[in-house]
């Protein structure tokens, strides 16, 4: 079976969300449960799970092994960071344009969190790098900026699998599991 929705008139041309779902009806009576499936949450998670589980470990890669072997590893660090800005920005659109944005539930409260702060995270990363590259003589400054921006990497990078982790928990119990 599919389901749709239209939430903008009466009018049967255009279904504003759809997607199969499975109804089971126990023979002996009672209560029937719907399992429902939603392409956008599946998506959402998707690009979540490459952009923070994978992109991550390259980024770690490249700035911990790669730089022995490429002087350039800087500007691929710099690529896969945005990367990530730009796949977070876009998975949360995503959602955000289906449910609104929701402020319930710790997956949702450490999401807004992290996507906020995943900006500020980005900038550190560009200001460190063009820091390395203006600042030749000035270590200390280097320095203290490379240490802020490692810090917040493996704060956001552990917030952000957690929050993924939360993520899955509840697409598998409210988007898989029966209703």
């Amino acid at each position: 079976m599919v389901w749709a929705e239209l939430d903008t008139s009466s009018d049967f041309d255009k279904h504003s969300d759809f997607g199969p779902f499975l109804v089971t009806l126990p023979r002996s009576g009672g209560k029937a449960t719907i399992s429902t499936f939603n392409a956008h949450y599946l998506r959402h998670g998707i690009i979540m799970w490459v952009s923070w589980f994978v992109l991550g470990l390259l980024m770690i890669m490249t700035n911990r092994w790669f730089a022995y072997l490429t002087n350039k590893s800087n500007y691929i660090h710099a690529f896969l960071g945005w990367s990530i800005v730009i796949m977070n920005g876009y998975a949360a659109i995503d959602v955000i344009l289906v449910n609104g944005v929701k402020t319930e539930g710790l997956h949702n409260v450490l999401g807004l969190g992290t996507a906020g702060g995943l900006v500020v995270f980005a900038i550190t990363g560009t200001v460190t790098l063009l820091l390395k590259k203006k600042l030749k003589w000035k270590t200390k400054y280097v320095k203290m900026a490379r240490r802020i921006h490692k810090l917040l990497a493996f704060g956001f990078w552990g917030l952000s699998l957690v929050t993924m982790t939360l993520g899955m928990m509840l697409y598998i119990n409210t988007r898989l599991l029966p209703v």
